[in-house]
């Protein structure tokens, strides 16, 4: 009786105090931007905090487990390699190739970066080349060839996409929105993209291409995603959270900047020059593969130009601790003219992302039936289908910054704990 009552006196006071353990790790993060010029000035400049979603925490738990890599990312998606991770073949990036639409930072779209990718004794991108310490014993349970070098696909951040949170999925749905005519505001006027529906819906169904353009942040729930076109807001002011809301839900960049499929070989089908400077064309805008920016790696977490840097808090005072890490990525200029996939769109969102995909027991769940929470219908297998490029790590809307050929962009994004 007595052991009873001292019981129910213990859980009472658990309840008044809220004696649950807080290991006082609070994932929190914010973006950076600065827009230079040509001359070497900076004409933008914002920072704010970002969205850290709920696949950030699920990549979180596997790195404390000490899986730092999964043997999942890259996917064939009808047919097409739906690439999570850059290639670190070195015939897919060459100065005449860009065989997965990837970019290194400060890097131009066409380059060997033979710095960064292909240096086996100093390699930062193959992570197969990492120390074996970091992978499990026995790497066999939901993988059809386990072996420690098939685990090339990274849970923590490392790449960073743009957007201009606007992509439709056929030109109809652009006259639904509302945006379409023949006026300055409209998708038909030249200085929009000068489309009509013929142009419009061109590549979105048409095969093979229509295949190459398999990311979007239109998510039907039945045939996954839905391929879109990315085009420039008409509108001038920054994306508000109603048109396009930050939740811990995000799994993708909305209207995201895309390669129009031009891998090096074909320029002059999927390339135009204007005054001089190389843009996609016509059907070829807002397609293809979502261009993401790497951060290097070539230099150690603690040196003070690394594009991954270390640091300490902000309580240096009472907490002398390292609970900071910053990723860095730079659009460089263009300054012979040359193709660079952001180029003449105006970016309102960004997302930081992993490599790795997104599957709990490190199992693809084959269909919709393999569901561990009947309560979300299906949500093993949507989510898996829903990022196949990589987890979503932490998003935001951004104020509009256009880039052009004359100028750079440098975005740094920072991870607190």
């Amino acid at each position: 009786m007595l052991k009873d009552n001292i019981e129910k006196e213990v859980e009472k006071i658990k309840e008044e105090n809220n004696m649950s353990e807080n290991m006082n790790i609070n994932l929190r993060g914010e973006l950076e931007i600065w827009g230079i010029d040509k001359d070497g000035k900076v004409y933008h400049h914002e920072k704010d905090s970002n969205i850290v979603t709920n696949y950030a925490k699920h990549a979180s738990i596997h790195l404390m487990s000490g899986e730092v890599f999964s043997t999942h990312g890259n996917r064939d998606i009808d047919g097409v390699t739906a690439y999570s991770r850059r290639s670190s073949s070195s015939g897919d990036h060459t100065m005449s190739t860009n065989n997965d639409g990837t970019m290194i930072s400060n890097e131009q779209f066409l380059g060997d970066n033979i710095n960064y990718d292909n240096d086996l004794t100093g390699d930062r991108y193959n992570w197969s080349l990492h120390n074996e310490s970091v992978y499990p014993a026995s790497p066999s349970l939901g993988d059809e060839n386990p072996s420690s070098y098939n685990f090339n696909y990274a849970l923590f951040p490392t790449k960073i996409l743009f957007g201009t949170g606007i992509e439709y999925s056929s030109w109809q749905e652009v006259i639904n929105d509302g945006k379409n005519g023949g006026g300055q505001d409209g998708y038909g006027n030249p200085s929009n993209g000068g489309w009509d529906q013929t142009s419009f819906d061109k590549f979105l169904i048409d095969a093979p291409i229509e295949k190459n353009n398999y990311y979007s942040a239109n998510f039907n729930g039945v045939d996954g995603l839905t391929k879109c076109r990315t085009v420039n807001d008409v509108y001038a002011g920054a994306l508000s959270d109603t048109n396009n809301p930050m939740t811990p839900e995000n799994f993708a960049v909305k209207g995201a900047v895309k390669d129009a499929t031009f891998n090096g070989s074909n320029e002059s089908i999927v390339l135009q020059t204007i005054d001089g400077k190389l843009f996609a064309k016509e059907s070829y805008r807002g397609i293809g593969k979502p261009a993401f920016i790497y951060a290097k790696r070539n230099l150690r977490f603690m040196e003070a130009n690394s594009e991954v840097r270390v640091e300490l808090g902000a309580k240096v005072g009472t907490e002398h601790l390292e609970s900071k890490i910053t990723y860095t990525v730079i659009m460089p200029k263009q300054e012979t003219g040359q193709f660079y996939p952001y180029n003449g769109y105006t970016v309102k969102v960004a997302g930081l992302f992993a490599d790795a995909a997104m599957l709990l027991k490190n199992t693809i769940p084959l269909d919709s039936s393999q569901n561990d929470d009947a309560a979300t219908s299906n949500r093993e297998f949507y989510d898996y289908v829903k990022m196949p490029t990589g987890i979503l790590w932490a998003t935001r809307n951004i104020s509009p910054i256009t880039k052009s050929h004359d100028t750079s962009i440098v975005a740094q994004w920072t991870i607190y704990m």
